[in-house]
């Protein structure tokens, strides 16, 4: 094992003057041994902050995408911190690329993110396991903790007066948006820090697994049944206190009602109502399946593919003239199926008449107002 370790980390390095293993010498090793240094390289994770104090030791740099609330995620500048574990393998030499990508078949491998809720105020993301960056992900697993401890009144934070809590005018509260933006993030840009451009590239996953798990300190967690719901135990709170100066905390939330309520949030995004339709529309055509999960235990899982058979119009699109919308959404629908075919993606067959279905359900609707 000790011969495999030191091996394997100049393999990572592979093409830069300073290594000193060649694609020669690697051959030049039994194809067994050469396997078990491969699934060594391919398989290195990143280690991931575990308090606040080591996340704000990182260099970090805040936002970009220009969403709402896009400031309140906080991504790592580094750019190796994005680096493959297979490039250097694969840009030696044919032979070396072929037994990697078999390694790498035979491997399976997910790509791993691990998301820090830092004082249940900000994001930083992580990303633990990038052994490729293919455009059409296979799995994607996300694990979701807090770290630290959700008090208020609480220090403002330097680079924004925002409250995540703090119920929207109307829609979700700035919580929602900082998993949304992270999310679109990388369908946009793939594995990547933060962004100023608007350029993107086309990414996809079949299958999205979000795993909701405890704090480090589960003393932090107040008893399952104390709260009814997300709002009791953190929008409201955090209303009455911007209020009344009400003091809340230190605690942390129990996973599992953040995992429902985001799972409910991303519902209504799926719905593609008069509000949502221009957020949901990217995440229709590009993810097959969301899977949520509370410290590993299955709790819902989303089947986008379904969900997009089944959807009815529901006055979508508020960016649009009333007489255009239905005609819009159709347009729409026809394009985010062929969008999932396109890439690969399970699709289901829309029932026979669908399209008169939303132009009868649409004149109906409007013929009440």
């Amino acid at each position: 094992m000790v011969l495999l370790c030191g091996l394997a980390c100049p393999i990572g390095r592979l093409g830069q003057k300073e290594s000193s293993s060649s694609p020669t010498n690697l051959l030049n090793i039994p194809r067994e041994l050469r396997d078990e240094i491969f699934t060594l390289v391919l398989t290195h994770r990143h280690p991931s902050p575990k308090t606040p104090a080591e996340v704000e030791a990182q260099t970090r740099t805040w936002g970009g995408g220009g969403w709402s609330s896009s400031d309140l995620v906080s991504y790592l500048q580094n750019p190796r911190a994005y680096d493959t574990n297979a490039a250097g393998l694969l840009s030696t030499s044919t032979q070396l690329r072929i037994e990697t990508e078999d390694v790498l078949k035979r491997l399976d491998l997910t790509h791993e993110l691990d998301i820090k809720f830092v004082n249940e105020r900000y994001l930083a993301p992580t990303w633990i396991l990038i052994h490729t960056k293919p455009l059409h992900f296979k799995r994607v697993h996300v694990v979701l903790q807090s770290i630290g401890a959700w008090q208020v009144p609480a220090q403002r934070m330097k680079h924004s007066a925002r409250d995540p809590w703090f119920p929207g005018n109307g829609g979700p509260p700035g919580y929602v948006w900082l998993f949304y933006n992270t999310l679109m993030h990388f369908l946009r840009w793939g594995i990547s820090g933060p962004q100023n451009t608007d350029h993107s590239i086309d990414v996809c996953v079949e299958r999205l697994e979000l795993d909701f798990v405890d704090p480090e300190n589960t003393e932090l967690l107040p008893p399952l049944d104390k709260f009814a719901n997300l709002q009791m135990a953190r929008c409201q709170r955090a209303r009455s206190a911007r209020f009344s100066n009400e003091a809340h905390g230190p605690e942390l939330l129990q996973p599992e009602l953040l995992a429902r309520d985001l799972t409910s949030s991303m519902l209504y995004l799926f719905g593609m109502d008069y509000h949502a339709a221009e957020y949901a529309e990217l995440l229709h055509e590009r993810i097959g399946e969301m899977v949520f999960l509370v410290n590993g235990a299955l709790m819902q899982q989303l089947d986008v593919g379904q969900i997009l058979a089944d959807l009815e119009f529901n006055n979508s699109f508020s960016n649009v003239r009333r007489d255009y919308r239905v005609d819009t959404w159709i347009d729409w629908k026809e394009k985010a199926q062929l969008g999932r075919k396109k890439r690969g993606l399970k699709t289901v067959g829309f029932k026979d008449g669908w399209q008169d279905q939303a132009r009868t359900a649409a004149a109906q609707y409007y013929a009440r107002r």
